[in-house]
């Protein structure tokens, strides 16, 4: 049978609708949402199946509402008897990837996302600082202007966050300093510089009181040895261990996220075919441009398919 890499999306993926469909023809599916939502005391389903986008744009929402419908289709890609031979997993995205290596169950994932997306919102003010998406220029170029920018705005900063794909690198900080940076960018012939539709800067410097807070809840929790390949998007490289998935996990809120990385390091240990499980394809399209010729699959397009092709393995 063919070996798949799973993919976890992170923040930004979320879509009104999401997981709907799935749960509406596979009981394992409906069931998980439901425990999901006893587990949070959240109302998930009607923030993504009611409600608008702006429901799903708060982080509190977006966070354990993406992460359990992400959970919803590993639950049904493993009744159709498809795991995992490795798998990572974006930001937000590292929790799905952590319970389909076995490292955490999915009830203690959830739990952890709702703190870690409450201490998120709440470590820094609305409105004064956020992400901007820096697209058509150089790492080393934005890194630069990073740099150039923080050394004038002082105590004020703005630094690169996630290394998303070759020419795709999005940068966090305080607003003033984004503002500047976006200027930069700009004038220095950026394809797209796009703010983010998030709360904070989320994988910066400034986070680093949140991800305190939330290591705090980590040291409580057991963390197993993964049961297969996964690779932390915080390094690039390998988790040998369950104790080091915990360490990992406690830093990952004030370090970027080195996505380019982490899928050079799949692909170094043999890859196989992707597939992004959740909701969207952004990280398809990361795939594509950091490994031109890599195959990726979306949960998505085998879900509208029946999941046939999945299951055959083709």
């Amino acid at each position: 049978m063919t070996e798949y890499v799973f993919l976890f999306p992170g923040q930004g993926s979320q879509n009104p609708g999401m997981g709907r469909a799935l749960a509406e023809r596979f009981p394992a599916a409906r069931e998980w949402l439901e425990t999901a939502e006893e587990i949070t005391h959240l109302p998930l389903r009607k923030w993504m199946w009611e409600e608008g986008e702006q429901a799903l744009n708060l982080t509190s929402r977006t966070q354990p509402a993406l992460l359990a419908v992400e959970l919803a289709y590993l639950r049904v890609l493993s009744e159709l008897g498809i795991r995992p031979a490795a798998t990572a997993g974006h930001s937000l995205g590292e929790f799905g990837a952590l319970v389909a290596a076995g490292v955490l169950g999915s009830e203690t994932a959830l739990r952890l996302v709702v703190v870690r997306a409450r201490v998120m919102e709440e470590a820094f003010p609305p409105g004064q600082g956020g992400m901007v998406a820096v697209i058509g220029l150089p790492e080393n170029q934005v890194e630069s202007l990073c740099r150039e920018v923080s050394a004038e705005v002082q105590p004020l900063v703005v630094e690169p966050v996630n290394y998303n794909s070759p020419g795709q690198l999005v940068v966090a900080g305080h607003a003033a300093a984004l503002a500047l940076l976006a200027e930069r960018a700009r004038a220095a012939g950026a394809r797209l510089v796009r703010p983010l539709a998030v709360s904070g800067p989320f994988h910066s410097r400034l986070m680093k009181p949140a991800a305190e807070r939330f290591a705090e809840e980590l040291n409580a929790v057991e963390f197993r040895d993964p049961a297969c390949v996964l690779v932390s998007s915080v390094t690039g490289e390998v988790v040998p261990s369950g104790r080091k998935a915990r360490e990992l996990l406690a830093r990952q809120l004030a370090s970027p996220v080195r996505w380019v990385e982490t899928v050079r390091t799949l692909n170094k240990l043999g890859g196989g075919k992707y597939l992004e499980v959740g909701p969207g394809k952004v990280l398809a399209g990361l795939v594509r441009r950091v490994a031109p010729g890599t195959e990726v699959l979306t949960v998505e397009e085998l879900e509208a398919a029946g999941f046939g092709q999945l299951v055959a393995g083709d």
